[in-house]
């Protein structure tokens, strides 16, 4: 494994995903009807904010794919929301996320370990699965973490799997990506394991539609 940057791989057990939070954004309830039953936006930040508690580990790296809340938002409620949140996040710009200028990031590092704000990442998970990329007894799945959903990305023809968010309950139908839309994961960060499992269903689909393009998701 050394031609590979140590701080590129990343342990499938350690390691989580989410996006679109959108803390206190009523709208965001009308955007997602139908994949939840909550009452009102506190009852949704809320329990995003319990999952992660119940799940992340200090010690666990979350890649957050962006939209945390809406530019109207105060700064001070999405420290709150944001507040000892277990884990060390990596946050990837979302387009809700431009108003998170180098003094939002100053406060919102004070209450959270976040590591790195970026608009794009490429990583490896351990696996078990044979892959483009052995290593040893192990192989290395490469993901690549953009907040818009890519047509076609960096190994899309290879294994190499995209995840991203943005489309809030709809999935596009690409080969070898999935949202990672709170919406989508129940409201909670979700390990390699699960998307591996979405991304193996979404290909299934699309062999037998032959059809590519935006489509809500059936489950």
């Amino acid at each position: 494994m050394s031609h590979f940057n140590k701080n590129q791989v990343f342990e499938p057990a350690d390691t989580w995903f989410i996006s679109d939070l959108h803390f206190g954004h009523n709208n965001v309830l009308k955007f997602e009807e139908g994949r939840h039953s909550f009452a009102n936006i506190e009852e949704h930040d809320k329990t995003i904010i319990a999952n992660w508690f119940a799940l992340v580990h200090d010690t666990d790296t979350v890649f957050f794919l962006g939209d945390a809340a809406m530019p109207r938002t105060k700064l001070s409620y999405v420290k709150d929301c944001f507040k000892d949140l277990p884990g060390k996040i990596v946050w990837i710009w979302g387009n809700h996320d431009y108003h998170v200028d180098e003094a939002w990031q100053r406060e919102l590092k004070r209450v959270a370990n976040i590591i790195e704000f970026t608009s794009y990442k490429e990583i490896f998970v351990k696996c078990k699965e044979v892959t483009n990329y052995p290593t040893g007894y192990d192989y290395l799945r490469k993901l690549v973490l953009f907040h818009y959903p890519i047509a076609e990305h960096n190994g899309a023809f290879l294994d190499t799997y995209h995840i991203y968010g943005h489309t809030h309950k709809n999935v596009y139908q690409i080969k070898n990506t999935y949202s990672a839309a709170a919406c989508l994961t129940e409201y909670k960060p979700v390990q390699y394991d699960w998307l591996k499992k979405k991304i193996e269903e979404n290909n299934e689909r699309l062999n037998r539609s032959g059809k590519s393009g935006i489509q809500p998701i059936s489950l």
